[in-house]
């Protein structure tokens, strides 16, 4: 499941791997290094919010990563057709001289496998979740009755962050 070299286009997907996702942007992975690529539009944003990978700004998004490609000599490289348009495919595939290698919802099977650590940390917000809920339930019941959708909605948020400790 791990390819050395991949590219993202879906928000979703970019999101997952640097925190951070605009509606013009690629991910192009490369062994250990990581560029995000954008425009200008985006680029103080990105600038402040992209982790772990280097912010790139250009008008021309796959042109660009059709010249890192070119640049670093990669031979081979991971992409999901299901996120590229025929036309945006072309205009990355036909500047740059690599395998292309279809890996349908890569992206998604990739977010889909948890670490150890990750199973832990989904394992503790289910049980705290659990907790808050029957909180919930019974805040409601006592409290909830015959009220309108604001004052449940403020029961919602002082029972399920926990008085604002936790994000919903």
């Amino acid at each position: 499941m791990s390819a050395q070299n991949y590219i993202l286009r879906d928000e979703n997907s970019i999101y997952y791997e640097c925190g951070y996702s605009c509606d013009n942007a690629l991910y192009l992975k490369l062994g250990s290094e990581a560029f995000f690529i954008t425009d200008s539009r985006y680029e103080l944003d990105a600038r402040e919010n992209v982790q772990g990978a280097d912010v790139i700004v250009d008008r021309n998004l796959a042109q660009q990563a059709a010249n890192i490609l070119n640049q670093n000599r990669i031979k081979k490289v991971t992409f999901d057709p299901n996120e590229w348009s025929v036309a945006s495919f072309s205009l990355l595939s036909n500047n740059c001289h690599v395998e292309w290698i279809e890996h349908f919802a890569f992206s998604h099977q990739k977010r889909i496998i948890k670490t150890p650590k990750e199973q832990q940390l989904l394992a503790k917000a289910a049980i705290k979740g659990a907790k808050a809920f029957k909180k919930f339930i019974k805040t409601i019941s006592k409290d909830g009755i015959g009220k309108d959708e604001y004052h449940l909605g403020d029961i919602v948020r002082r029972t399920m962050t926990y008085r604002g400790r936790y994000e919903v």
